[in-house]
């Protein structure tokens, strides 16, 4: 490819005349310097070349935007006090009444409970939520309450895109008014994923359903009933929640394997460690039932009844012929690898 030398010519300003007048009212003639000349060579190819030259586009900066809240602390805690706020009560029998799942922009109750089984019931409200940085104390008429923002889910991952404050919701927690906090929705309802399903789903039709929490007191129901069958629990927590289809969505278990898996959790949190060897022994040496346990080369336990002495000291001492004729033949056996087969 050949290349070709230019040359251009670039002249400089033309002289300019500045008058400056001094403080001595003196008039004092500034000239500028004289005109250069300058001869710059290229190297030019013989491809054409865009004469432009396009800047590197600049990095958009990620800016976290802040809860979309009109109102301040004075008017939200006005709410707490309003006596046209709906207030909903939660226990075994009582629930929430159909306003408070799946609310609308601007909706603001107070939700109350006494058995502690049902404090966290109020964060379900049908929609997937993440507590928005920290509970933070506020001042409010001298004092303080406890403010909590949550920014909605709409995407699985950690990633700034998965959540969004465009529908966003805060919570107030006043400390003279123990085990009752007022809730307030804002933002535009439309930001909502309908089609958001469960992180953990594999199949298709899992995939195709929409992820509604269930309630924390639902799941501990079920762990509650940890050694009663799985699908008669479920048929119980579905009977003793609400018929609307809204509130039992959140109230009710999904499936049976949500029962199941809520059991597995508590019988493994009963444990005394996951080593099902170490739990026979365990409570075989506390509770006196256990005459026989071996682990090599086979796995060996005993336990014989104790209402007959003889039985129980023939059958030991049969046990323990057994016991040492298996060590022996394990002997045996390695000795004859070693020597004749290996």
């Amino acid at each position: 490819m050949s290349k070709t030398k230019k040359k251009w010519t670039v002249q400089s300003r033309p002289r300019k005349k500045w008058t400056v007048e001094s403080r001595s009212k003196k008039n004092c003639t500034i000239e500028s310097k004289p005109n250069k000349k300058w001869t710059v060579h290229s190297v030019e190819s013989n491809l054409k070349k865009k004469e432009t030259v396009e800047s590197r586009p600049k990095k958009k900066k990620i800016v976290k935007s802040k809860p979309k809240t009109k109102g301040s602390v004075e008017e939200d805690m006005s709410h707490f006090f309003k006596d046209s706020t709906p207030v909903y009560f939660i226990d075994q029998n009582t629930k929430r009444e159909t306003p408070a799942y799946f609310p609308e922009s601007g909706f603001a109750c107070k939700v109350r409970w006494d058995d502690p089984k049902f404090a966290k019931d109020w964060s379900m409200d049908g929609y997937v939520w993440r507590v928005y940085g920290s509970r933070k104390s506020v001042e409010y008429k001298g004092g303080h309450v406890f403010k909590t923002y949550f920014k909605l889910r709409i995407d699985h991952g950690e990633h700034s895109d998965a959540f969004t404050l465009e529908f966003n919701k805060r919570a107030y927690a006043h400390p003279d008014y123990e085990n009752e906090i007022l809730i307030i929705y804002e933002g535009d309802k439309s930001a909502v994923n309908v089609d958001y399903y469960n992180g953990n789903a594999k199949s298709q039709q899992k995939k195709g359903k929409p992820y509604i929490p269930t309630v924390p007191s639902a799941i501990l129901t079920a762990k509650e009933r940890m050694n009663e069958p799985p699908s008669k629990v479920h048929k119980d927590i579905i009977n003793s929640a609400p018929q609307d289809i809204k509130r039992q969505a959140c109230e009710a278990t999904r499936e049976v394997e949500q029962v199941r898996n809520a059991q597995r959790v508590a019988r493994r949190a009963q444990m005394i460690s996951h080593d099902a060897q170490y739990n026979v022994y365990e409570l075989g040496t506390d509770a006196d039932f256990l005459d026989g346990f071996q682990l090599t080369p086979d796995l060996v336990i005993v336990s014989i009844h104790k209402g007959n002495f003889l039985f129980r000291f023939f059958f030991s001492l049969s046990l323990s012929l057994l016991l040492y004729l298996s060590k022996i033949l394990t002997w045996l056996t390695m000795f004859i690898l070693y020597f004749f087969v290996l």
